[in-house]
C-alpha cells in the first residue's frame, strides 16, 4: 500500500485538561488511508482463535528517524480496527525491515498463520 506518510501511533496522541487521550488530526488521517486501503484489497478476516507471523516491510520517503516499536503499534491497531484482526495479541512473531529511500511511502504486511 502506499501512504502520504507514516506515524507512530505513541507520539501521535493528545491530552486534555481532564487527562482523556485522543489521536491527533495527522495519525487519525493516516489511520483512515490504511483501513481504506486494508478494506479496498478485501484483506481476510480471520477468528480470535488464530495466531500469526507478520512481517511488515517499509519503505521511507524521508530521512527523519522514526519510532519502530510505535510504528509497528499503529500498524496492529489498523489491522485490528479494519476487521482484519480480532485483536493484535494473535500476532505472536514479527519482523519490521526498513527498506531503502523512495519516493513514495509505502508498506507491505504479510500475515501468514503461525
Amino acid at each position: 500500500m502506499v501512504l502520504d506518510f507514516m506515524v507512530s501511533g505513541k507520539n501521535q496522541v493528545g491530552i486534555t485538561r481532564t487527562g482523556r487521550r485522543y489521536p491527533n488530526k495527522r495519525f487519525v488521517e493516516w489511520r483512515r488511508q490504511m483501513i481504506t486501503q486494508l478494506n479496498y484489497f478485501q484483506c481476510p478476516q480471520w477468528t480470535d482463535k488464530d495466531v500469526f507471523r507478520c512481517d511488515i516491510r517499509y519503505w521511507p520517503n524521508d530521512r527523519r528517524t522514526r519510532d519502530l516499536p510505535g510504528m509497528t503499534d499503529a500498524i496492529y491497531h489498523c489491522l485490528e480496527q479494519a476487521g482484519v484482526l480480532a485483536s493484535d495479541g494473535q500476532i505472536k512473531h514479527g519482523s519490521f525491515t526498513t527498506e531503502a529511500l523512495s519516493t513514495e511511502c509505502r508498506l507491505e504486511i504479510t500475515l501468514d498463520p503461525a
